[in-house]
């Protein structure tokens, strides 16, 4: 986390009134406004819809970074809180250091992230079906309603890794 981070500039805090749960300065800032399909919170800026944690980032800290990689810089949460908007919890990365929280502070554990998606089509006895099934992809994604690189992504440990 940055150690430029300061609490006390009032043209920010100003623009997170009504926008953020604003508490004490460690505790999570949860954004109040909309949530996206991966459950994290957005808003439209200058016609761009942007996560919100991102943009409260360049609000204290100024632009992020780029990186490399498909990804870039990425912007995390020290706290694990994907709706926290308190500058303290955040931090930039890469992608591969994103993941390596995940896996870290064990965040696929219980349910799956592909379980808590709300368009999710399989179940979870499905998907251990699936993984289970000795058959090639193309002859299992006929037996259920996905499609071929989808029961690929299941095997590979790419989709539902959680199982």
């Amino acid at each position: 986390m940055s150690s430029k981070c300061s609490l006390k500039n009032v043209d920010w805090i100003k623009w997170l009134e009504g926008k953020v749960d604003v508490r004490g300065e460690d505790d999570c800032w949860n954004w109040l406004g909309s949530i996206d399909t991966r459950g994290y919170g957005h808003l439209n800026v200058r016609g761009k819809t942007t996560r919100a944690h991102r943009y409260v980032y360049t609000l204290v800290y100024g632009e992020i970074p780029p990186g490399s990689g498909h990804h870039g810089t990425v912007v995390r949460h020290s706290c694990d809180n994907r709706i926290c908007c308190n500058p303290r919890h955040l931090l930039t990365g890469s992608h591969a250091d994103n993941m390596n929280d995940m896996k870290e502070r064990q965040r696929r554990k219980g349910i799956g992230i592909c379980e808590a998606n709300g368009r999710a089509v399989l179940t979870p006895e499905q998907v251990r079906s699936i993984l289970n099934d000795p058959r090639g992809t193309r002859t299992i994604a006929k037996d259920y309603p996905v499609s071929r690189s989808a029961v690929q992504r299941i095997k590979s440990g790419k989709a539902w890794s959680a199982l």
